[in-house]
């Protein structure tokens, strides 16, 4: 298991990174930059994994833009949610074209004056839903249309999904449907919970009742993602305290189609990493194969293959690359074009500089051999 290339975003500050494709071999990253403020940037990938220069760059937000979450609301004109602290929640659009030039920012708006840490998506074309903790620590969801040179609409519906606490909120659609999942980190007698909840969001944008809420883990369940795995099968991954270390966690569960989880119990739970398995991040690789980046041992970047069988059982682990051994932080992992994949992150060197790194994962198992070249700094527009 070998890295093909690396690379920096941000030499100074790239906390919370987010990355999206824009176009074939062009992705888009959204992240809290030095004195917190709001960054947008775009940059190259190729076919055989060589990340190249900065290609633009957008100071969104010059004040505060804690946690920015980005989604393609319509071909070529990108939503940002975001916290601006001591504002609210902050969403704002802009367009990037297929060679990944940023316009200006063409609209913003203040959807909730208490928002915090929040997820966006697209719910159909020019219709966006932000999940987000708001007032009291609840957990909301509002839906607003966005048009074609992105002005931002007046919203189209709310709903309050959690009356208690939900922070760290993600969010995917079931698949061939309205409902959505949303995995978030909960409060119960004094410590944090793992808990999910099902929603029905119609392509309109109008929002349904809860489905259905399900603690996934009462004990401890710290920042959850969620993947489908084929069809009412998913599988959530999570860090969990354990005699004071927060181990990696995953667990598959069944999504019905009409948003019931079954059982409100697990298919299969396995630890992933019994050490250390921090801000854990899974994607689909191939076949039964998927990859998950996450903060291992030390505080080093480790990513591992491990077997998911379409009824939810959890296979052996295949595989295990460390491709960092300094502290890494907020991983985020995308799938780029063909067998290359991208993990960004941001590592304890100062303020906390922005990783880009490029991985060649085989399908359908295994990382075999590439470059490693000494870390380089990308020539444009970092700060």
């Amino acid at each position: 298991m070998n890295v093909i290339d690396d690379g920096i975003y941000d030499a100074v500050t790239g906390f919370a990174p987010q990355v999206v494709e824009v176009a074939t071999g062009i992705l888009a990253i959204a992240y809290q930059g030095a004195g917190n403020d709001g960054w947008l940037k775009t940059f190259s990938v190729d076919g055989a994994g060589n990340i190249g220069a900065i290609i633009d760059f957008l100071e969104f937000d010059t004040a505060s833009g804690y946690y920015p979450r980005i989604t393609e609301a319509r071909p070529g004109i990108f939503a940002i949610a975001y916290w601006e602290m001591g504002t609210g929640g902050i969403l704002k659009t802009v367009d990037i074209d297929a060679v990944g030039n940023i316009g200006a920012v063409q609209d913003t708006l203040m959807f909730d004056v208490a928002s915090e840490t929040c997820d966006i998506v697209t719910i159909s074309t020019g219709i966006v839903a932000i999940f987000y903790r708001g007032a009291d620590d609840d957990g909301w969801i509002k839906t607003y249309p966005i048009d074609a040179v992105g002005n931002i609409g007046a919203m189209i519906d709310t709903l309050e999904f959690d009356g208690a606490y939900a922070t760290d909120p993600r969010v995917i659609p079931r698949g061939g449907g309205d409902i959505y999942t949303i995995v978030y980190t909960s409060q119960a007698a004094g410590h944090n919970t793992g808990k999910m909840a099902t929603v029905d969001i119609d392509s309109a944008g109008n929002i349904g009742a809860v489905q259905d809420s399900w603690v996934f883990d009462p004990a401890d369940g710290n920042n959850p993602k969620i993947t489908q795995i084929s069809g009412d099968v998913h599988c959530i991954v999570f860090s969990r305290d354990v005699a004071g270390e927060q181990w990696g966690r995953m667990g598959t569960v069944n999504v019905e189609t009409d948003g019931t989880i079954t059982g409100h119990a697990f298919i299969a739970d396995y630890y992933f990493d019994t050490t250390r398995g921090k801000f854990p991040n899974i994607i689909h690789i191939s076949d039964t194969t998927y990859a998950i980046a996450y903060q291992g041992t030390d505080g080093d970047g480790f990513v591992i293959l491990i077997d998911i069988a379409d009824d939810g059982t959890i296979g052996s682990i295949t595989d295990t690359l460390e491709f960092d051994d300094y502290d890494c932080n907020d991983l985020w992992l995308i799938s780029v074009a063909g067998d290359v994949r991208l993990v960004a992150y941001w590592r304890v060197n100062g303020a906390g500089e922005g990783i880009l790194k490029t991985l060649y994962i085989k399908t359908p198992a295994g990382i075999v051999g590439g470059l490693n070249p000494a870390l380089i700094e990308l020539a444009a527009g970092v700060v």
